[in-house]
């Protein structure tokens, strides 16, 4: 018989033995910003007996191993996060009080900033095992990234979705309540990033990218249950408005590669479309690019990988791929070819796309969604058709031939620098024939006919069909109703024509063709609006895209700007970039700011064409060597700022007083972020001032002027959810 208290001895050891192997400290790994704090605890391991269960607190003794920094209470484990320079990792102990030869440990990374900013402060392999920590659910990869089970559920409504966010602006997203162990997820331009979220109400966000997946995720261990989870996941949206980064680099030379979009390279993108494949309910998009000094046609899949289907780089010439067999392209990628195969199409400086849409039975005899697009091959001066199968084929014209020339089929056709390109509902193509001032017109049956314009003779002239004169055309966009007489817009110089159909009737409706120019129309009366809209505002536009039915967007090309023009409304508003500065830079959107911008706002190298995007209101524009996407603030909200300046005398402080004000907004009080600039009356800046504050409280800001006159000072504002506006107000300076 064996003593009690020997007996109690040896379960004692026995169960000693038994943590040495199975206890672990939860959790195990973690972060906390300065002044921070967390409790952990010991856990039984899964599969263990009693797996999963919590031990109690008081029966370990907690100390700091390696790091020095911080406080933890060894009674209950409780560590709080000091104030540190830079991220520090710290490694701390539970040992069993009965037995302190039994020990588990656990890591926290100290931080002396908030853990979304590690991207840009912290080597990405530190973070490790703190993103892993439990089994989250990744999008990138639809799976979990452990091996876990986890019994799946929806979340009740705990996030606002969608929610919309300004590039580069600190912006929070806001829970109902709290919600206990919440682990934050969001695939930005690509990467996954996950946060842990636990007990927080709230959590700030500065964001540069795309957005593609939100999830927040809640997850419970199941008792009982080896390794187990119950999960609770809300799929939300962010929108961010801005314009962002979304295939090739602005810092990077000119040139041909593909691959993932940011790390893919352009010489010289240009035209631009969208592609739809698949069957209805699991459609799969893509985007193509003319490159238009590679001479080829690229494609970027819906997971933003880019490849050159089309053509071959830097090679200049006409021919047509026949053949599709070892290059079809899959429904799953869209777009793509076998890089040691030859390539089968030849293009001569492809500059504007267009696609058609439209369904066929496909193997397994559904209907399905497929597409062709129609290539304005300029170099070649014919009208080419691609495949999602990888063939090629001429559609009108006669390849390296320059001329002009109607016929009743297509190859015996002549154009000369063919450019913009437009379908209507009836299936006949328009064609902007750019070297012989004209408008053709392709029929279904494949006939060539003249629209508008004379061949060979330049003008401006306002007419009906050989009367009437163009100069420079490029971009068209057709805009009509099923039924209806449709119109199309053409970019022609400095401005916009309107060609009524059938009839062929031309009207300049924006802009002066000789003339170029850079102003906005925005006023509230009508006929003066229309005058000003006559004279000259667009320098060689580029690209016309219908956005809505009452709203056209036009590529800006030589104001290096986007405009956004409603023929209903009669106005021109700049949406972004600035006419004097030419280069890339990612941003914010300059919404009804007349005056030049500062740093974070966006910059274009001259647009050429844009597209749509699957994201309502968002559209891809070409710029420089890269492409862009540009997502607007639209929506019934306007920012607007009341200001009130002061006389100011020589080199003494003077000061502005502003409101910025959110006109039929919702009841949420809002962050403004703002700057001043205080200018001399030569122009010259003389300050330059940022600050944040809160919609509808006046702000007020000092500044020192020293050159007497008129100055001027220019205020900017701009809310977490990218609405933006500016104002301008003079002072004069005794």
């Amino acid at each position: 018989m064996v003593h009690p208290r020997r007996s109690a001895w040896i379960s004692l050891a026995l169960m000693a033995a038994s943590l040495q192997a199975q206890q672990v400290i939860v959790p195990r790994a973690s972060h906390l910003v300065a002044g921070r704090s967390r409790a952990f605890q010991v856990r039984m391991a899964g599969g263990s007996p009693g797996g999963g269960r919590h031990l109690p607190a008081g029966d370990w003794s907690w100390t700091i191993l390696d790091g020095g920094v911080g406080a933890l209470d060894e009674a209950t484990g409780v560590y709080a996060a000091p104030p540190v320079e830079q991220p520090t990792l710290v490694r701390i102990r539970a040992a069993w009080r009965p037995w302190p030869e039994w020990t588990a440990q656990a890591l926290v990374l100290v931080l002396p900033f908030q853990p979304f900013d590690l991207l840009d402060k912290v080597d990405p392999h530190w973070l490790a095992p703190f993103s892993w920590e439990l089994p989250y659910w990744d999008p990138v990869t639809d799976s979990r990234t452990s091996g876990v089970e986890a019994e799946t559920r929806h979340f009740p409504r705990l996030l606002r979705s969608p929610h919309a966010a300004a590039y580069g602006l600190p912006s929070t997203l806001r829970w109902k309540s709290r919600a206990g162990d919440l682990r934050l997820t969001l695939v930005e331009g690509g990467e996954a990033i996950r946060m842990d979220v636990s007990g927080k109400v709230s959590q700030e966000l500065t964001l540069r990218g795309r957005v593609q997946e939100c999830t927040v995720e809640r997850l419970q261990r199941v008792e009982g249950r080896e390794d187990g989870w119950q999960s609770d996941i809300q799929h939300f949206r962010i929108h961010l408005r801005g314009l962002l980064p979304f295939a090739g680099n602005a810092l990077t030379e000119p040139g041909h590669g593909d691959g993932p979009g940011l790390s893919a390279r352009f010489q010289e993108p240009f035209g631009l479309a969208k592609v739809s494949q698949g069957e209805s309910g699991s459609l799969e998009t893509a985007y193509l690019v003319s490159d238009v000094r590679s001479h080829v046609i690229r494609c970027i899949s819906s997971q933003g990988e880019v490849t050159t289907p089309w053509g071959c780089p830097g090679h200049a010439g006409h021919q047509d791929a026949v053949d599709p067999s070892g290059l079809r392209l899959l429904a799953s990628a869209l777009c793509g070819r076998r890089p040691d195969r030859r390539p089968e199409s030849l293009f001569n400086r492809p500059t504007h796309l267009l696609v058609h849409v439209f369904h066929e039975w496909n193997a397994e005899a559904r209907w399905a969604v497929t597409w062709k697009c129609y290539v304005a091959d300029s170099g070649n001066h014919v009208i080419r058709v691609v495949h999602p199968d990888g063939t090629t084929g001429t559609q009108a014209g006669t390849p390296g031939q320059a001329g002009h020339r109607d016929a009743g089929s297509g190859s015996s056709a002549l154009f000369k620098d063919p450019q913009g390109l437009a379908r209507d509902d009836d299936g006949f193509l328009y064609v902007a024939d750019r070297g012989n001032q004209v408008i053709r017109v392709i029929t279904p049956r494949g006939g060539v006919r003249t629209l508008a314009g004379s061949p060979g003779r330049a003008g401006s002239l306002d007419g009906t069909g050989a009367a009437a004169r163009f100069t420079d055309l490029k971009g068209m966009a057709y805009v009509g109703m099923p039924g209806e007489p449709g119109v199309l817009y053409v970019a022609d110089g400095h401005a916009i024509r309107r060609i009524d159909l059938p009839g062929g009737e031309v009207t300049t409706v924006v802009g002066v063709v000789e003339t170029r120019g850079f102003q906005d129309c925005t006023g509230d009366f009508t006929e003066a609006r229309r005058k000003a809209i006559r004279q000259p505002c667009l320098d060689n536009p580029c690209g016309i895209l219908r956005c809505r039915e009452d709203v056209l967007v036009i590529a800006d090309q030589g104001n290096n700007s986007v405009r956004i023009w409603s023929p209903r409304r009669v106005l021109l508003e700049t949406e972004a970039g600035d006419p004097g500065l030419r280069e890339t830079r990612w941003g914010l959107l300059r919404a009804g700011m007349e005056e030049s911008l500062d740093e974070r706002y966006a910059a274009l190298d001259a647009p050429r064409t844009l597209v749509q995007t699957d994201v309502p209101e968002s559209f891809l524009v070409t710029s420089g060597c890269c492409l862009g996407e540009l997502a607007p603030a639209y929506g019934e909200e306007e920012l607007g700022v009341d200001l009130e300046t002061f006389a100011a005398s020589s080199g003494q402080t003077c000061a502005v007083r502003f409101v910025p004000t959110i006109r039929h907004g919702g009841a949420s009080v809002r962050t403004i972020h703002y700057s001043v600039d205080f200018i001399e009356a030569d122009g010259t800046l003389a300050e330059h001032q940022k600050g944040t504050g809160t919609e509808g409280v006046p702000v007020s800001v000092q500044g020192t002027l020293f050159a007497p006159g008129e100055a001027s000072v220019v205020v900017r504002c701009v809310t977490d959810h990218g609405l933006s506006t500016g104002i301008q107000g003079k002072i004069q300076v005794q």
